[in-house]
């Protein structure tokens, strides 16, 4: 990792938070998830002197998100060297290289992985009917298309092949379906290669337009 990327445990810590959380947060929401009483401004002056954070208004306080380079960084970081002192700040360091290598072992960047939390939606339930159902259909249907447990199959496929069910209950089998820890949705890096019925059948989830599905076996 470059000498320049050495940041000190705090701002890891914020890195982190904003990492996980996967949205724009106030500065005292960032402070209330580290439970402390406010921000480190040398911290934050690391993450957005390297441009690993975008900061804009969010009500009276600054808001703060990873920036493009930020989300690009985001191995190196996990990875990196660090001033972390105490059995606390070590540990948070064994997880994130432990989260580093289950990642890129699963060939899986971490803007894909991370699932924007969203207040206004806890506790929300589909209305639509039959969705346990659907979800079954899905991951049985899934079974069916992969050419090897765990592959990567197209959304066109899928629904194609689920076409007694209607779009929106697809839709809603798999927001609950990627909720679980074995199950993935990424969007195709290769933009020019999808066909229209690609473009047709994504499914907009984590703030991107996903293409294909991966169920792990358990």
């Amino acid at each position: 990792m470059p000498e320049t990327l050495k940041l000190s445990s705090t701002a890891v810590s914020i890195y982190v938070v904003l990492m996980a959380e996967r949205q724009i947060l106030a500065s005292s929401e960032i402070a209330a998830l580290l439970r402390v009483k406010q921000l480190d401004s040398t911290a934050l002056g690391q993450l957005r002197k390297l441009d690993l954070l975008s900061v804009s208004k969010k009500g009276r306080e600054n808001g703060y998100e990873l920036s493009e380079e930020g989300w690009r960084r985001c191995f190196d970081i996990l990875t990196a060297p660090t001033t972390a002192r105490g059995a606390a700040s070590n540990a948070l360091f064994v997880v994130l290289n432990g989260l580093q290598r289950g990642l890129v072992g699963r060939a899986i960047g971490p803007k894909n992985f991370f699932v924007p939390s969203d207040d206004g939606n806890k506790g929300h339930t589909s209305e639509t009917v039959h969705t346990s159902d659907a979800q079954q259909q899905v991951r049985e249907t899934y079974t069916k298309l992969s050419r090897h447990p765990g592959d990567w199959v197209p959304l066109a496929d899928l629904r194609e092949a689920l076409g007694q069910y209607e779009q929106a209950e697809i839709d809603a089998a798999l927001e609950s379906l990627a909720k679980n820890p074995h199950v993935y949705l990424i969007p195709w890096d290769n933009r020019k290669a999808l066909r229209q019925r690609d473009h047709d059948a994504a499914f907009h989830f984590g703030g991107d337009d996903n293409h294909a599905l991966r169920i792990e076996e358990i």
